[in-house]
This record gives structure tokens, C-alpha cells and sequence, in this order.
């Protein structure tokens, strides 16, 4: 087994050796490197904590079901950044299905075709991004907003990724 052919290397070494030339040969690296490595698992552990309010949270997600029509009956509206990206469009086509807002607002660099009564309540906006602050206006009076920008370095560069 893997115990026994660890301790046939690892136990003759220690024998032959000084506690300090053991702790240099790689055998001792390794054990020293995974007590290091499992000490600091240990002292890092109770830093990480569960979801906070995550009990709240449950609570909402399974009453959300029910509220949907009490929410649409609100005539909410929203916008959403990003929406020709992968996650923009699977989240447009989650609104659409779900129909709870009035009007969807989408915002882009670029228009997609959307055909069908049921993207009737799609609107879309094209702007520059570098001159966001002459867009500002369709920003407001809103109920949600939703961002999904995203690029990656190789599409967008360094300072491109940086910016989004």
C-alpha cells in the first residue's frame, strides 16, 4: 500500500539522518510543505462563513413563486445592461417569459433582432459606452436594473477589460 512504501522510504531516512538533513531531503519538504499547507487551512477556516442571512434568503426564493403577479400587478419597469452578451440574453429571455415588468428597457452598443409579440414590451437603446454620462436619462425612473456586462482580456485587451 501507499503507507507502507512511504514509510519504508521516509522511516530508513530518518534513521540514517539528522532531524535537520530529514527536514532538507525532499521527503521532509513535502511533510513540512502539507503541515504549512494544513496550518494555514486551519487558521484561514473560521474566516470563511456561510451566506449571510441565508436562512432570509430561502425564505424568499421559495415565497417568490406567489409574488410574481402581486409584482406584475405593480407596473415595475427596468433596464438592462449588457444584453447582447450570453448571460444579457438568457437574462432578456427570462424577463420576457416571466412578463413581470411593464417594460424592459435594453441597452447596448448594438441592436438584436427580437421578433415576436412577446418581446413587445423590449425597447432598445443603443449608446457609447465612452460617453455614458449622455445617456444618463435612461438610466432613471426605473424599479430594477440589471448589469450584465462582461468581456474577456483576449477580446477586449488589458485597458478594454479594465474599463468594463
Amino acid at each position: 500500500s501507499l503507507v507502507c512504501r512511504l514509510t519504508q522510504w521516509s522511516v530508513p531516512m530518518l534513521v540514517n539522518q539528522s532531524p535537520v538533513e530529514y527536514l532538507m531531503s525532499p521527503a521532509g519538504v513535502t511533510i513540512f510543505a502539507g503541515l504549512v499547507a494544513f496550518l494555514a487551512i486551519l487558521i484561514v477556516w473560521p474566516e470563511v462563513s456561510p451566506i449571510e442571512r441565508q436562512e432570509e434568503i430561502c425564505k424568499m426564493a421559495e415565497a417568490a413563486p406567489g409574488k410574481e403577479e402581486e409584482f406584475r400587478s405593480t407596473n415595475q419597469t427596468a433596464f438592462v445592461v449588457g444584453y447582447t452578451g450570453e448571460t444579457g440574453r438568457a437574462l432578456v429571455e427570462e424577463l420576457v417569459n416571466r412578463n413581470i415588468f411593464q417594460k424592459v428597457i435594453l441597452i447596448g452598443r448594438r441592436e438584436l433582432n427580437y421578433e415576436g409579440e412577446k418581446y413587445d414590451k423590449l425597447e432598445q437603446k443603443v449608446v457609447d459606452y465612452e460617453r455614458l454620462d449622455d445617456h444618463a436619462d435612461l438610466f432613471r425612473g426605473h424599479s430594477v436594473g440589471f448589469c450584465c456586462l462582461g468581456t474577456t482580456r483576449g477580446k477586449a485587451g488589458v485597458e478594454g477589460f479594465k474599463r468594463v
